[in-house]
């Protein structure tokens, strides 16, 4: 009998936890939509662009950060097999590892660049220096608000 009311008490454990997580998750999913609402919204402002230009614009910038979020992720599996790898890492193994990962990072400053001009037929210079201004700024402003919520 304890046997049992001991497992039931570990499986109730166990799915109010996944539930909690889950909960967890589809908020931060929620504030992340809404984060990136928020920045399309600013972005439609500070750039004044037409409707026809608009759609065109945000659909680039739905590649780009695709493509983006591809690359940074292959660049974070490929950090994460090399600290796997570290304890047992030659030298040779260590530059094969070192150079696939700044290979990555060539291919999202590529990425980044090739976005760039690609917008050369929807924007002027002005406009695209308006974007890039607004992209650093908004990343600061986003990432000192998260930390002043986590330090209150």
């Amino acid at each position: 009998m304890k046997t049992k009311l001991l497992v039931f008490a570990l499986l109730l454990t166990v799915m109010v936890t996944a539930q909690t997580q889950h909960k967890r998750m589809n908020h931060m999913q929620k504030v992340k939509n809404k984060i990136e609402e928020l920045e399309k919204i600013k972005l439609i402002e500070i750039l004044d662009l037409n409707d026809e230009a608009m759609i065109k614009f945000l659909n680039r910038r739905k590649d780009f950060i695709e493509r983006n979020s591809q690359l940074e992720e292959k660049k974070n599996k490929q950090i994460d097999n090399l600290r796997e790898s570290i304890d047992n890492l030659d030298e040779q193994k260590g530059k094969v590892m070192i150079d696939e990962i700044l290979a990555t990072d060539e291919e999202i400053v590529k990425n980044r660049r090739e976005f760039v001009y690609s917008l050369k037929d929807l924007l002027n210079n002005k406009q695209i220096a308006k974007f890039i201004i607004f992209e650093r700024n908004f990343k600061k402003e986003l990432k000192e608000l998260l930390l002043k919520k986590r330090t209150n």
